[in-house]
């Protein structure tokens, strides 16, 4: 997505945030915000937002079972004795006499959720958890009468969306313009070994793109190794290879002495893996549909998605455990006037991982307010289509998520309402995937 049209005030700013220390004449903190406010669909957003959709929870199962025997065990939202499809959120094994300790990571609706322990197809043990935050339980004798796991599984993923504009105003706040999916997955044989899929979806903007995928609290001395399975295409000639390619162990080292991956230098060739006269073919991807503006329908395209498979060697379990949705900062890295940025979402947003782009008085106003430019939501979310805004109270954008009770604006200006706001589209003017 193209930045709007700047007040000579953006571009002062966008000349100094570079620089450590910020001139009073080019920064006023006070104006910039009051842009934001202007330009940002929903009038009042609530102060402090944590834009949180997903939480995470540890998991620790100790099995008093046949020792050695292996049991599938299952986290979800339902009962799969009972109901024709449940989302599940961990699926392992482990085997009697010992104790499973991992994490997972969920939607932060759900108030109760399922611990399942299999046997052969068949429920031997269950417990519904009320408490999601640490999800504790010892399963001891199986049931008298084991009742077949007969459910539809669908795992669970998350979903980062983000807009390309950080710092300045979106044109649309479609936040469609780089869509990335990310589920995760445990090998049962070795708990301290993680597979993460990566998948790009679609990409909302003309504009070059990079993404990292650093993990807050995985430090190289929790790493054995990482390397990708299906690792995505890389342009060679990108403006930000010279960090991003410098990963020979397959992640580089944050400012924060932490682990980040870099999944692709430019998104648009990630995606499709083609070039014209030798630059990425830079269209609308998989974002236009029959409700947005125009202007964009001679410069989109659809194809498949792509995604990308990592594997970490990790160190323990504990480090394992670190891999959740809300330990994950997929941050955006986007250049403009010569200053490369990081687009991350909450509670990452004042990260700083590989480029130093702003210090001084100017970091408060650019990295300390309450907008977003990025959001995690479930994998399932259907995003808007391009142009069309996730959500409005002001008459000159379109809004994808509207339906009064369950808006994206009643929850953007309080928290704790309309929290299922994500589970209610205007069909209209979502894209269609199918």
């Amino acid at each position: 997505m193209k930045k709007l049209n700047y007040t000579l005030l953006l571009s002062g700013i966008i000349a100094s945030i570079a620089l450590t220390s910020c001139n009073h004449d080019l920064y006023d903190e006070e104006e910039y915000l009051d842009m934001l406010e202007s330009y940002f669909p929903v009038d009042s957003i609530a102060n402090g937002h944590d834009w949180a959709t997903v939480t995470s929870a540890e998991v620790n199962v100790t099995l008093n079972k046949t020792e050695g025997k292996a049991y599938t065990i299952y986290v979800c939202d339902g009962d799969p004795t009972t109901e024709s499809e449940v989302t599940v959120f961990l699926n392992t094994v482990a085997k009697g006499g010992t104790t499973l300790k991992t994490s997972v990571s969920f939607p932060d609706l759900l108030d109760n959720l399922y611990i399942i322990c299999d046997s052969a197809g068949y429920v031997v043990n269950k417990e519904i958890v009320r408490n999601t935050w640490r999800l504790k339980t010892t399963f001891d004798e199986s049931l008298a009468s084991p009742e077949q796991n007969s459910a539809s599984k669908e795992d669970f993923s998350w979903r980062f969306l983000f807009e390309d504009t950080f710092p300045a105003p979106s044109g649309s706040y479609d936040f469609n313009d780089c869509v990335i999916t990310v589920s995760k997955l445990l090998n049962a044989a070795d708990p301290t070994t993680v597979y993460l899929y990566v998948t790009l979806d679609a990409i909302g903007s003309v504009n070059s793109m990079a993404a990292v995928m650093h993990i807050s609290g995985l430090t190289p001395d929790n790493v054995k190794s990482i390397y990708a399975e299906q690792p995505f295409d890389f342009y060679n000639y990108s403006s930000f290879s010279e960090k991003i390619y410098d990963a020979p162990l397959g992640y580089v080292e944050t400012s924060s002495g932490e682990v980040a991956i870099p999944l692709f230098s430019d998104a648009h060739f990630a995606l499709t893996g083609s070039l014209n006269n030798g630059s990425p073919i830079q269209r609308y991807i998989n974002t236009v549909g029959s409700s947005s503006p125009s202007a964009y329908s001679g410069v989109s395209l659809e194809c498949a998605s792509k995604t990308a498979v990592y594997v970490l060697r990790l160190s323990s379990e504990e480090a394992a455990q670190t891999v959740t949705a809300n330990n994950m900062d997929l941050f955006l890295v986007t250049e403009e006037n010569g200053t490369i940025y990081e687009t991350h979402c909450f509670p990452f947003k004042k990260n700083m991982m590989l480029y130093t782009f702003v210090g001084g008085i100017a970091a408060s106003g650019f990295l300390g307010n309450s907008y977003p430019w990025a959001l995690l939501v479930p994998g399932d979310f259907e995003y808007p289509q391009e142009g069309i805004a996730i959500g409005s109270t002001k008459s000159r954008y379109l809004g994808a998520y509207i339906t009064e009770g369950h808006s994206f604006a009643e929850w953007a200006q309080h928290s704790y309402n309309a929290t299922d706001w994500y589970l209610y589209p205007s069909n209209e003017y979502i894209y269609n995937q199918e």
